[in-house]
This record gives structure tokens, sequence and C-alpha cells, in this order.
């Protein structure tokens, strides 16, 4: 079980990712937080995290899709801890893959 994480700057905006990432199959993590400086999307393919804020750029990349749920439930706990909410927006396809990841609670 490793779990590589890597932080890096970039000088773009949320929505640069959104046409980066999405078209790749990538699904979007919703949340209440979503701004032009805030996003998260996931990959099951790619087992990886990806958040940014402000920014900031922070990759996790799992090597197995129960490292990718639990890390992906630790961000969902975090934001219902501060009065928020978050959502797996499936983007490109059905919830199928993430619901065989035991996440179907968060669509």
């Amino acid at each position: 079980m490793t779990i590589t994480i890597t932080r890096e700057h970039a000088d773009l905006d949320r929505y640069s990712y959104d046409y980066l990432l999405v078209p790749q199959g990538w699904a979007q993590l919703d949340t209440a937080q979503d701004a032009a400086y805030y996003g998260m999307w996931a990959s099951l393919e790619a087992l990886t995290l990806f958040e940014y804020c402000e920014g900031d750029c922070t990759t996790t990349e799992c090597n197995t899709t129960e490292e990718l749920a639990a890390e992906i439930r630790r961000a969902a706990a975090w934001h219902q801890r501060m009065d928020s909410w978050l959502r797996i927006d499936p983007c490109n396809g059905s919830g199928e893959q993430w619901a065989a990841a035991g996440l179907s609670d968060l669509f």
C-alpha cells in the first residue's frame, strides 16, 4: 500500500482542469466550495485524485481502487466536517464503475 502525494503550483483556474481532465474520463468531485479557485477530480482508471485550490495542486496517486475510494471518502468526511458536502459527477459516463468501487452513496 503506497500512496504518492505530489504538490505543485500552477497559474491556472479550476476551469482549465475541467477542460483537461473531464474529456479524459475524469469525474468531477463536486462540493459546495467549487469556484474558479477550487475544484476536485478523480479517475478510477488512473487511480488518482487531483485537487486544485488557489493555484496549489495536489495529486494523490493510489495503487488500488480501494485506496482511491478511501481517499475520496477522506475528502468527503473533511467537507462534511466543514458543513459542506462532496458528490461524484461521473461526467462522461455512468456511475457503474464508481458504484462498483463502493461509492454509490456519493452520487
